[in-house]
């Protein structure tokens, strides 16, 4: 039997987004809440300048807040996220599901140095 060769051109390049999905970041830093708010704001505006997918802060995010206990979510019993913060963590959430661009989610772990929980 003879081989058969298929050969695939592709017309064009796309993000395929195959489930929805919320991010919940948490950073550790020490900067506070507004600067770091600020900083997002910023990012968005450069997104914005630059991205035809046009977003604004309270579309993508819900209040940053400053976590006041220590608390585990999500251990090997409960739902698997694994998510620890401590009194004075910064907590960035998305708005819902796939809220949030994918270069922002970028900078906010490379730039800002938070950790990020895909929560499904």
């Amino acid at each position: 039997m003879a081989k058969q060769i298929f050969v695939v051109r592709p017309h064009s390049v796309v993000d395929l987004i195959t489930n929805s999905s919320s991010e919940l970041f948490v950073y550790s830093g020490p900067k506070s809440a507004a600067v770091v708010e600020d900083f997002i704001r910023e990012l968005i505006d450069l997104n914005n300048r630059f991205s035809d997918h046009k977003v604004t802060f309270e579309d993508a995010f819900r209040e940053i807040y400053v976590s006041t206990e220590t608390r585990k979510r999500g251990d090997s019993s409960d739902d698997g996220y694994g998510i620890e913060t401590k009194p004075g963590d910064v907590i960035i959430e998305s708005r819902s599901d796939n809220t949030i661009p994918w270069a922002l989610q970028q900078a906010i772990e490379d730039m800002l140095g938070a950790t990020r929980y895909h929560l499904g």
